[in-house]
């Protein structure tokens, strides 16, 4: 019987290698910019805030709101106070991602971190739904009396959306293939099969 010599695949492990790269530098841009957004999330909806840090827990107002100034407050608020609980989920899931002595240590918190970061990202979905239909509901006229608060919630539920489907189109339309080099129909040996 003839034997047959198995090469490594190496385009897989370089691949592995390039993705482990990748994930920390995008993980990394990805909390930068979460964080300056939520500063001016927080800052915008601070300034209508009776006591900022306490009126995140009772969304209380300074002043009263008319309906749909009340309205675009109360989802803001809550995005606000999500986001910041989201923000906690990712940089600790970032921490054992780039500290390989801290994956071991915190290897029992991996689990509930990843299940933390999954029901965050749900909740993100169902505050993202929340907005849209607060900023469709809100009434033009007043609005006037809350303008930073309307742009705030517009750029934060319709504004960075379309930002995102502007990149997508861009990048699946413009950029071509992704994927160079070995797929799933090159051959493991070379020669014919």
């Amino acid at each position: 019987t003839a034997r047959i010599r198995r090469e490594p695949c190496r385009a897989g492990s370089m691949l592995d290698e390039k993705q482990q790269l990748q994930r920390p530098v995008t993980n990394i841009c990805g909390v930068l910019v979460t964080i300056v957004v939520i500063i001016w999330q927080a800052v915008i909806v601070g300034r209508y805030m009776d006591q900022f840090p306490k009126s995140l827990w009772t969304g209380t107002t300074a002043v009263p709101l008319n309906e749909s100034c009340g309205r675009l407050f109360q989802v803001m608020h809550w995005t606000v106070f999500l986001t910041v609980f989201v923000i906690l989920a990712e940089l600790s899931m970032l921490l054992v991602l780039l500290c390989p002595g801290g994956r071991v240590c915190c290897l029992p918190c991996l689990g509930l971190c990843a299940c933390a970061n999954g029901l965050a990202q749900i909740f993100k979905i169902v505050f993202a739904i929340w907005g849209i239909v607060e900023v469709l509901r809100a009434n033009k006229n007043h609005v006037g009396s809350c303008r930073d608060l309307w742009s705030c919630a517009w750029w934060t539920y319709f504004g960075f959306l379309l930002i995102n489907f502007a990149i997508c189109c861009f990048c699946c339309c413009c950029c071509g293939q992704r994927i160079k080099g070995p797929t799933e129909q090159t051959p493991l040996r070379p020669g014919n099969v």
